[in-house]
């Protein structure tokens, strides 16, 4: 069996690489499709995505295209001998006519019990919302986003804690342990349900915009937003105008309504750990790990070393 990946970002570097383990006895994994490199940081440096990395260290054909590109004539051929193309977090659609030329047609592993959170971020947009239970559906792609028949999902309980960098890793396993039966499944055996029509969402791409941290929402709100972003973008607020990231919190009393104003930060200085706690609309924070702009990741008993002088201080607004 002939089998192509797709893919750009650290969840498809996830299902490729575990692909890789898999080729040796099951298949041979004969082309790799990912998008352009893309500026990033302060510099707007272009610079390699994990899948093109990945694929140059282990020595495997990778292809680049977007998705207003028409395929030149050898790349369609290469796609043509494929029986199917995987694909996972690509980050481009695929044309109509791309997705014909598999012999078997293009199957998606999308991180999320699909119709639910269909689009560009799904993982982030259930642990921002809430929900309890998430999941992978693999599916067999059709021109409209994420709609297409899906033959299995897996899923997976959402924890308190759970924050995206280790859902990614955790959907990612969930997906490989679907996909090692489905390559091993004859294809006459498999078999697509078409995706329920009501229970529809959307998990719109994420926004530079959508990370500061309003204080006025509930201590709950505010920690998934958190755990949502980390370790990726990360939800952040303002400490006398500078920018701080928070990465790992907890909630305390969440039903606390107090007459402190939301945000305020109390820095409670003891022996054996000191604490950093926020009011927030209905609730407080615990914070344990946070971040300066352009320093390192630290805990709260280093970050409030560099406090000195404060009891109390309110958070956000950064000018």
């Amino acid at each position: 069996m002939n089998i192509g990946f797709a893919g750009s970002d650290s969840f498809s570097l996830e299902i490729l690489s575990g692909l890789k383990e898999m080729a040796a006895s099951r298949f041979s994994l004969d082309l790799i499709l990912t998008i352009p490199a893309k500026s990033q940081g302060r510099g707007r440096v272009f610079s390699d995505n994990p899948v093109t990395s990945f694929s140059k260290e282990n020595n495997l054909q990778i292809e680049t295209i977007s998705s207003s590109q028409v395929l030149e004539n050898f790349l369609a051929e290469k796609i043509s001998n494929l029986d199917y193309l995987i694909v996972a977090s690509f980050g481009c659609l695929l044309t109509e006519e791309t997705l014909a030329l598999p012999k078997y047609g293009c199957i998606n592993v999308h991180p999320s019990l699909l119709p639910k959170w269909r689009g560009a971020a799904p993982i982030q947009r259930a642990i921002e919302a809430g929900d309890e239970v998430t999941g992978v559906s693999v599916m067999k792609m059709i021109s409209k986003l994420d709609a297409g028949p899906v033959w299995k999902v897996g899923e997976y309980k959402i924890g308190n804690n759970d924050n995206y960098m280790y859902l990614e890793k955790k959907l990612a396993k969930i997906s490989l342990d679907l996909l090692r039966v489905f390559v091993e499944t004859p294809y006459d055996r498999i078999t697509f349900k078409p995706q329920a029509q009501t229970g529809i969402t959307y998990a719109k791409k994420i926004e530079a915009s959508e990370m500061e941290i309003d204080w006025a929402l509930s201590a709950t709100e505010v920690a998934r937003k958190v755990n949502a972003f980390y370790s990726k973008m990360c939800a952040h607020t303002f400490l006398d105008k500078q920018r701080i990231k928070l990465g790992h919190v907890e909630v305390l009393e969440p039903y606390l309504i107090s007459n402190k104003p939301p945000g305020t930060l109390v820095i409670g200085k003891k022996k054996k750990e000191s604490t950093l706690t926020v009011y927030c609309g209905k609730g407080m924070l615990k914070i344990n790990l946070l971040q300066k702009a352009g320093g390192k990741w630290l805990d709260a008993n280093s970050f409030i070393n560099g406090l000195k002088g404060y009891s109390e201080i309110l958070l956000g607004g950064n000018s």
